[in-house]
């Protein structure tokens, strides 16, 4: 029996969260992503990581600081975020639905304080597209480049056997 695509679509989530969890695997996804010209899906994925990480930190009750000043930290932090990856147009903009970039911007119009998950949707959205269009055509490339790999090694093994000794 077939694999369905539920299975499947789990599978290559769990694949590339296992890929991504060690420093050489986002590096060559990374390298990946670049070569087929869609590493803004990886550095936003990445950036909001970061962004979770700086606001835990900022945020945490054991930290003594000026409160006001780590919110406004956390608030250029979103900003930056947001003109780089989700504002339409710019070079970097992910590809995310049109109902998660107004949540986004809603969110940030709003006063107070911004929350920790303001973008988690929409990385959400992105990891998916990665898992099923990048993270394919990274598995068939490694594939591809595994066979070439393979080959050369056969080849040189071929030649060698052919060498023969001068007497």
């Amino acid at each position: 029996s077939g694999v369905s695509k539920r299975q499947l679509s789990q599978s290559l989530d769990a694949g590339l969260s296992v890929l991504l969890s060690t420093p050489q695997g986002a590096k060559a996804f990374t390298e990946h992503c670049s070569r087929e010209f869609s590493i803004e899906n990886i550095r936003f994925w990445c950036i909001i990581n970061d962004f979770h990480k700086n606001v835990d930190l900022l945020r945490a009750p054991t930290r003594d600081s000026n409160r006001e000043e780590d919110e406004k930290d956390i608030t250029a932090f979103v900003e930056d975020i947001y003109n780089t990856y989700v504002k339409a147009g710019t070079d970097m903009q992910i590809n995310i639905s049109s109902a998660q970039l107004k949540s986004i911007e809603a969110d940030m119009a709003k006063p107070g304080r911004v929350e920790r998950s303001l973008f988690d949707k929409a990385q959400k959205e992105v990891y998916n597209i990665m898992s099923r269009d990048s993270y394919r055509r990274f598995l068939i490339a490694k594939t591809q480049e595994d066979r070439q790999i393979e080959q050369k090694e056969k080849g040189k093994g071929q030649k060698s056997s052919t060498v023969r000794p001068s007497s």
